[in-house]
């Protein structure tokens, strides 16, 4: 009983990791579990009792991830017990106290729509005749009715007439029928968008139809991630190729700078030249200033050469002409001595 008191205590604090994401459906499995560790012909047998603990702490270790031991012990019970298999009830007295509390109806609702789902998926509500399962089918469309939550008079009678009707083993259904009537004129019909409820073979179908398009999705994921890991390789090749095209950007920004310093040494070079030169140039324009009154005075020196070579000419000319008028008087000396000579012969003679 002290187990059975401390796995009750752990579903009603909830404290620890494994309690973390509990989906409902889990927690209703647990519920129904603590069921039937509070039957009486369960505790009977203290070796079933056991059985049940170990397996709650086995699914507790899992975070109650792995159910399945559970499961089937649950679907053992429901069909050793049959009627009390049927869903774990809250009391009609505790909810009838509860008139006008909304939030706490929506919870109780919920949990009732949860049990009742898991009854008819089980093997004794699959079992039961087609009219009584439609009937009960309807009845849980009802219970997800929007407009229930502000009927909590409806919903207490609800709950009323579907415990009478699971005391009977679901056997005479005429008052329960009645009862779904009155929900009918109170909420409206039920339609094909309102209905709620699936067959296990519809959640099937449901299941395989979303493992399909899972799986159809998880192709086109893995075609995705193959695509990706082209483009990752790709883009490694591509980072690849732009490190080693960096790495010859720096080398060439290196030579650059080189270069670079190599040019201001060289311009510093040209600018000592330049300024050589300009000095240069300057002793150069003085130099052809002097050249140029050089050339004036050399130039004065040549005409005045110029006009002495005239004056010499002319007195050249005139010693020619002196020079041609002594020959011309030489010849009439000659002349003359040769006369003179004769002259002198003559005499002699």
């Amino acid at each position: 009983m002290e187990k059975i008191s401390l796995i009750k205590k752990d579903l009603e604090e909830k404290s620890g990791k494994e309690w973390l994401g509990l989906q409902r459906q889990t927690e209703n499995r647990l519920l129904s579990l603590i069921w039937y560790l509070d039957h009486v012909k369960v505790q009977e047998n203290p070796k079933l009792v056991e059985e049940i603990i170990e397996l709650y702490n086995t699914a507790k270790i899992t975070n109650f991830i792995k159910m399945e031991g559970i499961i089937r012990k649950l679907d053992q019970l429901s069909i050793k017990f049959s009627k009390e298999s049927a869903i774990r009830k809250t009391p009609f007295a505790q909810s009838r106290s509860l008139r006008g509390e909304p939030a706490i109806y929506a919870k109780l609702i919920e949990e009732f729509i949860k049990q009742l789902d898991d009854f008819l998926s089980s093997t004794s509500g699959t079992s039961l005749p087609e009219k009584t399962k439609k009937s009960l089918i309807t009845f849980l469309d009802y219970l997800n009715h929007p407009k229930l939550i502000n009927k909590t008079g409806l919903y207490e009678e609800m709950r009323e007439k579907y415990d009478k009707a699971e005391e009977q083993d679901f056997l005479s259904m005429s008052v329960f029928d009645d009862m779904l009537n009155k929900c009918e004129i109170k909420l409206g019909a039920i339609t094909d968008e309102s209905k709620k409820w699936k067959s296990p073979e519809e959640k099937k179908k449901e299941f395989e139809a979303a493992i399909e398009n899972f799986e159809a999705e998880k192709e086109s994921f893995q075609e995705n991630l193959k695509n990706l890991e082209i483009e990752s390789e790709a883009m490694k090749v591509e980072r690849e190729k732009m490190e080693n095209e960096k790495g010859q950007i720096e080398k060439e920004r290196e030579n650059l700078v080189i270069e670079h310093e190599e040019m201001n040494e060289e311009r510093k070079k040209l600018e000592a030249e330049k300024s050589q030169i300009e000095k240069e140039q300057g002793t150069l324009k003085n130099a052809q200033g002097n050249l140029e009154t050089e050339k004036e005075l050399f130039q004065e020196k040549l005409k005045n050469l110029e006009l002495e070579g005239e004056a010499m000419k002319v007195e050249r000319e005139k010693i020619e002409t002196e020079k041609v008028q002594m020959e011309k008087d030489r010849g009439n000396l000659e002349i003359e001595r040769e006369a003179v000579k004769d002259e002198r012969e003559k005499i002699e003679t």
